[in-house]
């Protein structure tokens, strides 16, 4: 029979702690530590809770940090998410404004996800200014893929063709809205990424040209067309480097 002390003891945590203190379940016992860290031990039982059973102690303690951790993680997380959604709204946004107007019912709609999606941010706190730079980073590479695009284009149509005027104009498009969001040395750090894309394209197709005129000769059209290939990511090169 438990005497009054007994009761007291058992119905404390540090009676809990001592009812399982031999213990063989871990699982057990570690659940109600963890139980007991986040909803009864105070300033007054912690240090009983640590001196009775300290592995278990530090083992609940790391379990909060961990958390807390989490808690953390899930909110970058979100920011992440939030921010690769508007990258994509605003590269979006980018291309259509090469062939819509402003008003035009799909520019608005992207544009309230656009508002919206901004507005998250805010609430969760995160710099706009960091975000800025992260959309305009996703459009500099978006900007990079449609130069090496339009250039190889070029070795199937003319510059007055339809499709390859499409890429420019959105190409102008994506420049202008980097330009907004990181006003000092946009065009500095787009030429410069570009130049480097261009460069490595132009290598690769060097190498693919090499090894096919191994198999084939020069008046192959596979090669002939790998050469004008080449060409016109030279010329775009050209042009950015002036």
């Amino acid at each position: 029979m438990l005497n009054d002390k007994s009761l007291a003891l058992v119905s404390s945590p540090v009676g809990t702690i001592q009812r399982y203190r031999h213990s063989k379940s871990y699982t057990q016992f570690q659940t109600t530590v963890i139980a007991l860290a986040f909803t009864t031990l105070t300033a007054v039982t912690l240090p009983a809770f640590i001196l009775v059973q300290p592995t278990y102690a530090r083992e609940s303690i790391m379990a909060i940090q961990r958390s807390i951790k989490n808690v953390a993680k899930a909110s970058a997380s979100s920011v992440d998410t939030l921010t690769a959604e508007l990258a994509d709204l605003e590269i979006e946004r980018g291309m259509l404004d090469a062939r819509l107007t402003s008003d035009a019912p799909a520019i608005k709609k992207i544009e309230s996800k656009i508002h919206s999606l901004r507005d998250k941010i805010t609430k969760v706190g995160e710099n706009h200014v960091h975000v800025n730079r992260l959309v305009a980073d996703a459009i500099t590479a978006k900007v990079v893929k449609l130069e090496i695009d339009v250039a190889l284009l070029g070795a199937m149509y003319v510059t007055e063709h339809p499709e390859v005027q499409v890429v420019e104009a959105q190409i102008r498009s994506l420049r202008l809205r980097h330009s907004q969001l990181q006003p000092r040395h946009s065009q500095v750090v787009l030429n410069e990424a570009i130049m480097r894309s261009l460069q490595t394209e132009i290598a690769e197709l060097q190498v693919a040209k090499n090894r096919l005129s191994q198999q084939y000769t020069l008046q192959n059209p596979v090669i002939q067309y790998t050469e004008t290939q080449i060409h016109n990511l030279q010329k775009r090169l050209a042009m950015h480097q002036n």
